[in-house]
């Protein structure tokens, strides 16, 4: 008799842990297709303070993306340089960005010992220079996507990377 119920609970708990399971799975999916770009461009989790051009012509924008937990941690800087009068909220399209990497070597904790990294800064109204540490790159190969000019090809673009 006892044996007879242990097998009907343990039945229904098979049943009961396996529901939770599919559960699970289906709410990650479709958390994960809704952060996905096919879901749309996900949305910065910050966004820095523009920085104007000389004329006021022009604005770069940082934007800083980052989550996943535990189980999948991401973190990603963008520069995206836009028209003056542009909102901000177009700094996150793809054809804005100027700049991308890892946080780790695209921004580091203000402090007196640590420069900001990149400084961002414009030399001319039609010119931006980005100045970032490849430090991270000392134990593992880095990635960056940079772009020579801007979607309208007004702004000049010029990079120094350093220790």
């Amino acid at each position: 008799m006892v044996v007879a119920i242990m097998k009907k609970v343990l039945g229904w708990l098979v049943w009961v842990l396996a529901g939770v399971g599919l559960t699970t799975v289906i709410v990650l999916s479709v958390y994960a297709w809704l952060r996905s770009p096919a879901a749309g461009a996900p949305h910065p989790d910050f966004v820095d303070k523009p920085i104007v051009s000389p004329d006021g012509a022009f604005k770069a924008v940082r934007l800083n993306y980052n989550g996943g937990g535990a189980i999948a941690p991401y973190c990603y800087d963008r520069l995206a340089v836009l028209k003056g009068d542009a909102p901000i909220s177009d700094a996150g399209a793809d054809a804005a960005m100027v700049f991308g990497s890892d946080c780790a070597s695209f921004w580091l904790d203000k402090g007196p010992a640590i420069e900001r990294s990149p400084k961002i800064e414009w030399t001319a109204a039609n010119e931006l220079r980005v100045t970032f540490s490849i430090n991270r790159t000392a134990n593992k190969a880095g990635s960056f996507r940079l772009r020579k000019q801007d979607a309208t090809g007004s702004i000049r673009i010029s990079f120094i990377a350093h220790d």
